[in-house]
């Protein structure tokens, strides 16, 4: 329990409440605010015992938070699932004492308009012509995630995974089990086709890994055990590692996986942006795992994400791992997330969207330093918010706007009271959203700062739709493996994205990622494996790899009216000549020259071929 003496000669002020006697009961001031603080502790804190205290929010000292949120779409009022998460507390009474001697700053909220300034952007969205050259004139599914997980990064996999091995087999405190024996040095191209195969499992569900190699007939899919041998998969699974653990910083909770994010961070690099969180579905024991029970996983790792409103693409992102030390006191734990995550963003007129766990007028100040427009749903209880709001009582659908340093502050009734900060809308508007309502018929009409933002918000819900519908395995993996394979899943959301822009190709995610990992396979180098069981004669079970997508020739077979039919050569087609050949591909069932066409066809995308 911590405790503190009022400093001499500081006033006590009611609490609203009477003692026995019927006497008012006086408190300080700074009592009175460290117990409003903690009412924001989680409920599942109290329930789980390894939990430390957390709070909601640093600087939220004046009355309790509540869980009404709007999240995507303003006038559903959802509970706000970030509401709920919170900062660690080292020492609620000193920063609740520093806020209260700091907060001498006066906010005077007026009519006056002019204060509001919408910075022009200057930085130049989109793809950039680097990433064009590199990925040519008709680039295939594939090449747009490795423009992201480039061939350093698999090396670099690769020789951690290797050093991991090394030290663990000649550790003497390690027991060896037969199978660790089996080991051999990995490849690039070998962890590639692992990768691969995590990303198959995703898309047919098993629910056991050792299934997908069952011989048994109902449910056998043999296309795994010819690409790799059960075994191997687990050696790589166990040893699968991303840093020297002899050059480890034990104070950093992200130390095992911290280059993948590092370099992740650095590829990902439009006006719109929006901040939010995910929570990567965890249940392990982990000092930094978080519960939410709005959330459809609950219990996981938080990762503060920065996504592009109208695709999703995720362009920075960090992971919550408890206090920082390094924070500045009294600043609370949502507003120096934002702050760190938009610095690399700052001057150059983004507009970035918030949710009401983010959104302070204090917060949105500081953006407008920057030369960074915001937008952002708030609570009504924040700090410096205009104090004629809580006096004033709206007909639906009425609006007021008051405006103070840069900020518009709006107030909006529909079926509940909207609060929204804005540093860029000048001016109030209400405009149709090309809905009629069902009772009245009339056109529905909302402010446009409301659906500015339901438009802008709605980007990190989308990826994390994506993602929890096709996620990468992550079972049966240590903590920092399943935050590897969680970032492995954005990045191929991210290569989606790019694919969509530069192709301007509709195609569904989980066929996107089919091809990749199809793709992947096709394009490797595997090594040789020792197969268990009984030897087997004659050519090397590699060479059977590609059996299931391999294209091989085959004779048009006879029909009734000719013993040996031919047809028109589909390559020779697209070039407009008409030359008819006995051969087709097994299976694509087109009928192909040998060899030029047939080779030709199956190395390039015939869509692109130039036409004469």
């Amino acid at each position: 329990m911590i405790t503190t003496r009022p400093e001499h000669g500081s006033k006590l002020i009611p609490t609203g409440k009477k003692n026995r006697d019927g006497e008012v009961i006086l408190k300080p001031p700074v009592v009175i605010a460290y117990k409003k603080a903690k009412k924001g502790v989680d409920l599942s804190d109290q329930m789980s015992g390894y939990y430390t205290c957390l709070r909601r929010s640093a600087n939220d000292y004046e009355s309790d938070v509540s869980d009404d949120n709007i999240s995507g779409s303003v006038e559903e009022e959802s509970s706000s699932d970030s509401g709920s998460e919170d900062e660690e507390t080292i020492d609620v009474i000193r920063s609740a004492e520093l806020n209260l001697k700091n907060n001498n700053e006066e906010w005077k909220w007026s009519k006056n308009r002019r204060s509001v300034t919408n910075f022009e952007f200057t930085a130049s969205p989109g793809v950039k012509s680097i990433v064009l050259r590199k990925l040519g004139c008709a680039p295939s599914d594939v090449f747009f995630l490795m423009n992201t997980l480039e061939a350093d990064f698999w090396n670099s996999v690769r020789l951690e995974t290797n050093r991991y091995v090394d030290y663990y087999l000649m550790s003497p405190s390690t027991r060896k089990s037969a199978l660790t024996k089996e080991w051999f040095k990995t490849s690039a191209d070998e962890l590639q086709s692992y990768f691969a195969l995590c990303v198959l499992m995703a898309q047919v569900r098993k629910n056991k890994i050792k299934k997908y190699w069952s011989p048994r007939a109902v449910t056998e899919t043999p296309f795994f055990s010819k690409v790799m041998p059960y075994r191997r998969f687990l050696l790589l699974s166990k040893f699968l590692h991303f840093v020297d653990n002899e050059n480890l910083d034990e104070n950093n909770k992200l130390r095992k996986v911290s280059p993948v994010i590092d370099y992740v961070n650095k590829i990902f690099n439009n006006q719109n942006l929006a901040v939010d969180e995910s929570l990567m579905k965890f249940h392990g024991r982990l000092s930094y795992v978080q519960y939410n029970p709005s959330k459809r996983a609950r219990f996981g790792v938080k990762f503060y994400k920065i996504c592009e409103s109208a695709s999703g693409y995720c362009m920075q992102f960090s992971i919550y791992t408890g206090a920082n030390p390094a924070r500045a006191d009294g600043v609370p734990c949502s507003e120096a997330i934002v702050l760190e995550l938009m610095k690399p963003y700052y001057h150059m007129g983004y507009t970035v969207a918030l949710d009401n766990w983010y959104t302070s007028p204090a917060l949105f100040h500081k953006l407008t330093n920057e030369k960074i427009n915001a937008i952002g749903t708030v609570r009504m209880n924040r700090k410096n918010m205009p104090k004629e709001f809580k006096s004033m009582h709206l007909k639906k659908g009425e609006m007021k706007v008051l405006y103070c340093k840069g900020i518009a502050a709006y107030k909006w009734k529909d079926k509940k009271e909207v609060h929204v900060l804005s540093t860029y809308h000048k001016q109030p508007k209400m405009v149709k959203t090309g809905k009629v309502s069902m009772k009245t018929k009339e056109a529905i009409i909302k402010p446009q700062v409301v659906i500015n933002y339901n438009k802008q918000m709605n980007a990190v819900d989308r990826q994390d739709q994506q993602l929890a519908s096709f996620s990468i395995m992550r079972r049966y993996a240590k903590g920092y493996r399943k935050i590897f394979f969680y970032i492995m899943d954005m990045a191929f959301y991210n290569s989606y994205v790019l694919f969509q822009k530069v192709r301007g190709k509709k195609l569904l995610f989980d066929d996107f990622r089919e091809n990749v990992a199809e793709q992947i396979l096709e394009r490797v180098n595997m090594p040789e494996y020792r197969w268990r069981g009984r030897p087997t004669f004659g050519p090397s079970p590699i060479r059977f790899q590609a059996a299931n997508w391999a294209h091989f020739p085959n004779q048009i077979p006879p029909n009734r009216v000719k013993k040996n039919p031919s047809r028109i050569c589909e390559l020779c087609k697209q070039l407009q000549k008409k030359s008819e050949s006995r051969w087709e591909c097994e299976q694509c069932k087109v009928a192909l020259h040998l060899p030029d066409c047939f080779k030709k066809y199956h190395s390039k995308e015939t869509s692109r071929l130039p036409k004469h």
